[in-house]
């Protein structure tokens, strides 16, 4: 039996010791074992965050003193999910949060967390499979909102980076970049950020290198589907975009039909 939910987080950007959580609460699920599936569920959740939080430069309302300490505790394999865990409710009255996300959203992992305990210590409250499920549905509406306050700004600058030769040698794997813009913007914002990267950091005219080609080709083929629909959304956004793309990756004109002006302006301007 396959388990859409199976399907959804294999295709999300997370670790492999995120992933084998996840696996075995699949196994757990498939025979029954509804605390345990959840319980594996919320470690999974857990340890996804807690890679994200390991993988940010130290977020607006951070010291860097006290973020390498907070990295320690995410490594302590005793203190690394409480950590994650209270990190989720920091907040400051002018900062803001580590994660960019409302209370609500806090006050939702305060409820799952509460029904981690129960299956972790056997407590009374009947677990179901539509606990499970209904755990899944949380994460596929909600996983992508945890991002790491003061994440862009740091990202930008390990691009300009990576392809400046000054700073990296040409030809160094770039994918941990792509991996990471999913992480430090809200899913809306993500159009966006793919436009100010285009526009003050790798471009894709005449004078582009094999490198930048390369970067944007693994972004337009993307697996990742928010990171695929914010690609669409940047190369629609104006014409020049749209006309440099397309002629760069004329397979994905066919995702775009919608846009008539832009494809007619295509036709009649650049194909004629």
């Amino acid at each position: 039996m396959k388990i859409y939910f199976e399907s959804w987080i294999h295709n999300q950007d997370i670790s492999e010791d995120a992933q084998i959580l996840f696996d075995e609460a699949f196994m757990c699920y498939r025979v029954g074992a509804y605390r345990a599936s959840l319980l594996m569920s919320y470690l999974g959740f857990m340890k996804a965050l807690r890679d994200r939080l390991l993988n940010s430069d130290t977020p607006d309302l951070y010291h860097e003193e006290d973020w390498k300490k907070k990295r320690n505790d995410l490594r302590d394999d005793k203190v690394w999910e409480e950590t994650v865990f209270t990190t989720i409710n920091e907040k400051h009255k002018k900062l803001g949060k580590v994660f960019l996300i409302n209370n609500d959203l806090i006050e939702e992992v305060s409820y799952w967390r509460k029904k981690r305990n129960d299956c972790a210590h056997a407590k009374d409250s009947i677990i179901g499979n539509s606990h499970v499920e209904s755990f899944w549905l949380f994460l596929e509406s909600n996983l992508a909102k945890f991002v790491v306050n003061g994440g862009k700004q740091a990202l930008l600058l390990k691009i300009k980076k990576h392809f400046d030769p000054k700073f990296t040698k040409p030809g160094t794997d770039f994918y941990y970049l792509i991996n990471d813009l999913p992480l430090v913007v809200r899913q809306g914002e993500l159009s966006e950020l793919l436009q100010e990267i285009y526009s003050g950091y790798v471009s894709l005219d005449a004078f582009a290198n094999e490198e930048q080609k390369s970067f944007w080709n693994e972004i337009a083929y993307s697996p990742n589907d928010a990171l695929n629909k914010a690609f669409l959304e940047f190369v629609v956004s104006n014409e020049d975009t749209f006309v440099s793309f397309i002629e760069m990756f004329p397979d994905r004109l066919i995702l775009c039909t919608e846009e008539k002006e832009l494809i007619r302006l295509l036709w009649k301007d650049f194909l004629i």
